[in-house]
């Protein structure tokens, strides 16, 4: 994976696991000189600790948009705006309606090369709008068994990668 990435989620508590990976992650891109930022999606969580982020360029965006599917495509552009300045190729997406999100940016950015990724943390049982998997270019399994839930739900087993 070259160029710039960026990582996409709504709000994190800044106290778990994703926290540590996400720094972990940022330290080893920087040692090979690719840059990783990070975007928040300022809703439903309002209380999280941003002191994990220190050394990690990130960004909250936000909407007063009401309608929902107005305010994803709100996200979606203002999300457009910020690859573009920051040259990203890679969208790493950390729940389901950021995979949702970076379709629509992917659709804003006609003809782009930028490559979207899942990289859920979580089992993907039960989860509401699963069908937002399908809509990125690949999935970042954590274990072998999100990799056997991702193609359980016909993700084909060439799109996933096991990164441990």
């Amino acid at each position: 994976m070259s160029g710039n990435i960026l990582l996409v989620s709504y709000n994190i508590s800044g106290y778990g696991g994703i926290e540590t990976v996400c720094t972990q992650l940022h330290t080893l891109l920087k040692d090979h000189n690719i840059n990783m930022n990070i975007i928040f999606i300022d809703e439903g969580l309002k209380d999280y600790n941003d002191d994990w982020l220190s050394n990690i360029p990130y960004q909250r965006i936000s909407s007063n948009i009401r309608n929902k599917k107005i305010r994803m495509i709100s996200y979606a552009t203002k999300i457009k705006k910020y690859i573009k300045n920051k040259k990203i190729k890679h969208l790493i997406c950390l729940d389901l309606m950021s995979c949702y999100i970076s379709s629509l940016v992917k659709k804003l950015t006609l003809f782009s090369t930028i490559k979207t990724y899942s990289w859920l943390h979580f089992a993907i049982d039960n989860l509401y709008r699963e069908d937002y998997l399908l809509k990125v270019d690949r999935h970042l399994a954590i274990s072998s068994g999100i990799k056997e839930q991702l193609i359980a739900r016909g993700i084909k087993e060439e799109k996933n990668s096991i990164n441990l």
